[in-house]
């Protein structure tokens, strides 16, 4: 089964981290995602720049209203999305709490096999609204 991990760091907590610091994160993070790789488990991943670059989107009285920042303010923005596949909730749980960044922050794991909330069984067009 496939999980999304969301990868929430304290932003300002990473950019005071010392440059030899950040450094061997950085090498643990890249070792651990080479891990994942050779045991199949890592399915894809992305690094998301910072939070200060976002745009809102909101439905607002009618209209359409945008907020320069992250959806919701905090200390910690979603810095990294990865993809796992694990053989249950478990074991998605404990490859998700090897992320050396999880540290800096948390990680939410997600199970990708539910269905749309908005759809209905056997609704193929509501599983497939976003999915190419």
């Amino acid at each position: 089964m496939d999980y999304i991990c969301l990868v929430y760091v304290d932003e300002n907590r990473l950019a005071s981290l010392p440059r030899a610091e950040r450094d061997t994160l950085l090498a643990k993070t890249c070792d651990y995602r080479q891990a994942l790789i050779t045991e199949q488990h890592y399915q894809w991943g992305q690094w998301l720049p910072s939070a200060r670059l976002a745009t809102t989107l909101r439905h607002r009285d009618g209209g359409l209203r945008l907020r320069d920042g992250a959806a919701v303010p905090g200390d910690r923005q979603l810095a990294l999305v990865v993809l796992l596949r694990a053989r249950d909730l478990d074991q998605a749980l404990r490859l998700a709490a090897g992320l050396p960044l999880v540290r800096l922050g948390c990680v939410e794991v997600r199970p990708l096999s539910e269905p749309a909330p908005w759809s209905r069984q056997g609704d193929a067009q509501g599983r497939e609204a976003f999915v190419d």
